[in-house]
């Protein structure tokens, strides 16, 4: 991703899936993408399956959700994620199916550099990731 804020608009993209067992208590975490700057701008974008929310979190994931949307999840079922950051404007949007996540950050990227897969109490098997960036 963009090292020198040169463009307007990063987008990233990746599959995830639970690999709870049948017939095992769910796993009440999630799997999620998260993302910073070189100044550890940390955001968090994911699902949360016991809970069954689509969140966006700024900062460590346990801290405060910044957005959420409920949606019903099976954690058989594989799910996509794009999140799409406004550099200028720290409008962050996560979509996964039908449902869409915003937030707008307190703390805005300067440009994101760092991108990765997190869980939480979950089992769960991520897809590479595909990013993309529009200029300004």
């Amino acid at each position: 991703m963009s090292e020198n804020g040169s463009h307007a608009r990063q987008s990233v993209v990746g599959k995830g899936q639970s690999l709870a067992k049948e017939g095992s208590p769910p796993s009440g975490g999630g799997g999620y993408t998260p993302f910073a700057d070189k100044a550890w701008r940390l955001v968090t974008c994911g699902l949360r399956f016991l809970q069954k929310k689509a969140v966006i979190v700024e900062g460590p994931l346990e801290g405060p959700v910044a957005a959420a949307e409920t949606l019903p999840l099976d954690e058989n079922k594989p799910y996509e994620i794009q999140v799409t950051v406004d550099l200028p404007s720290g409008r962050v949007t996560m979509k996964t199916g039908k449902t869409t996540v915003t937030a707008t950050l307190d703390r805005r990227p300067k440009s994101i550099t760092h991108i990765g897969y997190a869980v939480l109490n979950a089992v769960t098997d991520f897809s590479p990731m595909e990013t993309s960036t529009e200029p300004k």
